[in-house]
């Protein structure tokens, strides 16, 4: 990479975008993308979109495994923009790590915090699947988050074959936890 190239760093005001912001200076870079939350709503893609269009950046940087920052990711992928994930392979076992690891398949570079979450991270990795349990609890909260049901452990029994057909992962194991 050019240390004239185009960088978008998302979150460069907190506390890991702003280190990665002070070692990208330190190395020279000088065309870094850091627009407030004024200039750039990234919870509205076509905000995105344009200012990607705008700005052309060669390489958006971008992690912390929120839901506006997988946006970006998508955004970036989906508009043939390298991007470069902090924190992919880290497991924490809440929704954030969902998000993380599906911003890590869209992603072009890793930069990873420890060598097991570069071992989760190895070309043809595996998809995690969290969803919601035990329907009889199904409620208010959930259709205010989106969820459409909840699952028991009888439907993911037996569906691990059916859906390596269907979406093309290997199934290597199936865990449930409850």
């Amino acid at each position: 990479m050019n240390k004239d190239s185009k960088i978008f760093i998302a979150g460069a005001r907190g506390m890991v975008g702003s280190a990665i912001l002070r070692k990208l200076k330190a190395l020279s870079f000088t065309n870094i993308l850091i627009p407030s939350s004024k200039d750039l709503n990234i919870l509205n893609q076509s905000d995105v979109e344009s200012f990607f269009l705008e700005n052309k950046p060669d390489l958006v940087v971008t992690g912390f495994d929120i839901g506006a920052n997988f946006a970006l990711t998508v955004a970036a992928a989906h508009m043939n923009i390298p991007v470069a994930h902090i924190q992919g392979g880290e497991v924490t076992g809440s929704i954030d790590e969902s998000l993380r690891h599906a911003m890590s398949k869209f992603a072009n570079y890793h930069l990873v915090a420890n060598k097991d979450a570069k071992k989760r991270l190895k070309v043809g990795g595996h998809l995690i699947i969290m969803v919601p349990a035990h329907q009889k609890i199904y409620g208010n909260l959930d259709k205010a988050v989106g969820h459409f049901r909840r699952y028991e452990r009888k439907f993911f029994k037996g569906s691990c074959r059916p859906m390596k057909r269907v979406i093309l992962f290997d199934c290597i194991k199936l865990t449930i936890r409850t």
